[in-house]
């Protein structure tokens, strides 16, 4: 909530800590979606400059079960570079969800390959990514702009399968699409279900 610096906010619950001091902003007007109902929103907007990334530790270290992350974004560059949330281990990157590398669409990325859907980054987007870690490989499910009314089926989302087995620690946020341009970023949870 608020406006300002991101680094340091520590709203919401359940996190390991304050955003880190990424040099990114907080718009007090945030982003909404809606269909089938409504998504809660409360205070600003994350306004993502150009490579300046914001680190924020979550409770512990999540390397079995099923874990849900969600947020609306908008690019002002669709297809210009890339943008959005990728899940660390430490400092080892596992998971990207987001604008994919030259992308006009919101995708999924891990190791160089991934998946990418039809939705356009241009406009603001409800994205929901399931994460399964399993033994063997892990996966995940995406969905852009799903209904609000009730849990997505597998088969109206997108499959990321055959992963690996990887874990992750903290979240960050963080876009490299070019001088002057900007990825908003609003809503983001973490969480069981």
């Amino acid at each position: 909530a608020g406006t300002g610096a991101l680094a340091n906010k520590t709203g919401g619950s359940n996190w390991g800590g304050a955003w880190d001091g990424g040099a990114n902003d907080i718009n007090a007007a945030g982003l909404s979606y809606a269909s089938s109902g409504t998504l809660s929103v409360i205070g600003g907007k994350a306004m993502l400059k150009d490579s300046v990334s914001n680190f924020r530790n979550l409770a512990a270290t999540y390397s079995s079960g099923t874990y849900w992350v969600s947020f609306l974004a908008k690019s002002s560059a669709p297809g210009v570079n890339w943008g959005g949330v990728a899940l660390f281990d430490g400092a080892n990157e596992r998971l990207f969800v987001g604008q994919r590398y030259g992308q006009s669409q919101w995708g999924l990325e891990r190791n160089g390959t991934g998946v990418t859907s039809t939705v356009n980054t241009g406009s603001v987007a409800f994205l929901v990514a399931r994460i399964t870690l399993q033994a063997g490989n892990d996966a995940v499910h995406l969905w852009v702009n799903p209904s609000l009314s009730g849990t997505p089926s597998d088969a109206s989302g997108l499959l990321f399968g055959n992963l690996g087995d990887f874990s992750f620690n903290r979240i960050r946020a963080m876009h490299g699409l070019g001088g002057g341009q900007t990825l908003e970023l609003d809503e983001l949870r973490f969480g069981q279900s």
